[in-house]
């Protein structure tokens, strides 16, 4: 799984905000994340655990809001001009070639696809048909 990053930790802080404003419990909101446990919905909301874009999509789904409301309020807490998660992006939209460009976009969304299916691999552990695959580590290398 991917480290957590300084977004992680503004969008923790975000979503603990949506949820103590809407008043929902925690047990409520992390069966609707698709999360194990209140624990883990606990180190989202402290920026101890990555936020994946099926994370990202089932908080702006729980609350009602857009992905973007979601992700713009949470910059909105940042000091900073630009967070990590610009930082990636900024450095697509840079790229003259759009093929390359293209091919950025490519290798980013099956980086976030890895992180999903590694999420549901780690909600299924406890069968037994995934034993073998619990700690087995991905990587992805796109040439351009």
């Amino acid at each position: 799984m991917k480290s957590t990053t300084e977004f992680d930790i503004l969008l923790g802080k975000e979503l603990y905000r949506l949820r103590k404003s809407n008043n929902r419990c925690q047990k409520e909101l992390y069966t609707k994340l698709g999360l194990n446990s209140q624990q883990q919905l606990s180190l989202l909301e402290k920026g101890k655990k990555h936020f994946t874009d099926d994370i990202i999509f089932a908080v702006s789904n729980f609350f009602g809001i857009s992905i973007m409301a979601f992700i713009n309020a949470a910059k909105q807490l940042s000091q900073k001009n630009y967070t990590s998660f610009d930082n990636e992006f900024a450095e697509i939209e840079q790229t003259k070639n759009p093929e390359i460009k293209l091919i950025l976009f490519k290798k980013l969304a099956i980086e976030s696809k890895i992180e999903a299916i590694n999420l549901k691999l780690q909600q299924l552990g406890n069968f037994p048909f995934t034993q073998g695959f619990q700690n087995s580590k991905h990587k992805v290398y796109v040439l351009a």
